[in-house]
């Protein structure tokens, strides 16, 4: 599989949901730019406030839309998305949530975006599967919305969140309309998780429609989950290539499937960001050669 790939430049904002860093992500674009990467893909934050602090005021979420689109300019790097996340748990908030993702559809589709991966429901709870298919149904409603605009949402696997196990993703998508909601598959997650990312490509391969190459050491992995330390557990990913996820079996299934989506490489809380990012480069390109 030889193909473009590019970079998930959250880690140059430090990897906090709260605030903009413009200068960190100004870096992140530069970088990319300097080591040929083909896109890269920046996190809107589509809910003001999500994980905490003081809400985003409109003026200020469009201004960071605004900003991500002038670096991808100044840069000449395009986008390969722009990631999402959207809080269904509150029933009085659904439309509002389903409202800013269309909006963000709309807009991704004027950069010529067809993809939009996002994570849903940041709370861990399930409820033995039933809030799993709960978010199938819902998030079915707006990847129809989306749709409209020509961009298909691509729900994302991660820990701490009800699509952390495979039996949670299964259940996703008993209750979900494939033709609505992809799949963005991010390795270290779902190993994380607990579940194994070649089956995954596998079974899932013809619902993959965007990949985060991210590792993970398992072992520590396992041990942060086992003391329910939510923070170390985001602490044991890795760059790609240096952890326990089988890339070469994740291409395998992806290439005999015909994948053709974009696969960014992506450590949320690099110390090192450029570090991070260089040796990403240089791992991913061996990879997919």
């Amino acid at each position: 599989m030889t193909r473009e790939f590019g970079y998930c430049i959250f880690a140059f904002e430090g990897g906090d949901w709260s605030k903009d860093d413009f200068e960190g992500l100004d870096r992140g674009f530069a970088l990319a730019a300097e080591l040929g990467y083909d896109y890269v893909e920046v996190p809107s934050y589509v809910k003001p406030g999500l994980l905490g602090g003081e809400p985003r005021t409109d003026l200020e979420f469009f201004n960071r839309l605004g900003t991500v689109v002038e670096l991808s300019r100044k840069h000449g790097v395009a986008l390969s998305s722009i990631f999402a996340a959207a809080d269904l748990f509150d029933e009085e908030s659904r439309e509002i949530e389903w409202h800013a993702l269309e909006g963000l559809a709309r807009i991704a589709s004027t950069l010529g975006i067809e993809h939009l991966p996002v994570t849903v429901g940041m709370q861990r709870s399930s409820d033995e599967l039933r809030w799993s298919r709960q978010l199938g149904a819902l998030l079915t409603e707006a990847g129809r919305r989306t749709l409209e605009h020509g961009v298909r949402l691509a729900v994302h696997p991660h820990i701490l969140c009800p699509l952390e196990t495979r039996d949670e993703i299964d259940a996703f998508y008993e209750a979900a309309d494939p033709a609505a909601v992809g799949m963005c598959l991010d390795t270290g997650h779902v190993l994380a998780g607990g579940s194994d990312p070649v089956e995954l490509a596998r079974d899932y391969a013809e619902l993959i429609t965007y990949v985060h190459a991210k590792d993970v050491d398992k072992e520590a992995a396992d041990r942060a989950a086992a003391a329910n330390d939510e923070k170390a557990r985001y602490l044991t990913f890795r760059d790609a290539g240096d952890g326990d996820v089988d890339f070469a079996g994740v291409f395998e299934m992806l290439e005999t499937a015909g994948f053709n989506g974009p696969i960014l490489a992506e450590n949320d809380l690099a110390l090192d960001p450029e570090a991070a990012m260089r040796r990403s480069y240089a791992q991913l390109s061996a990879m997919l050669s």
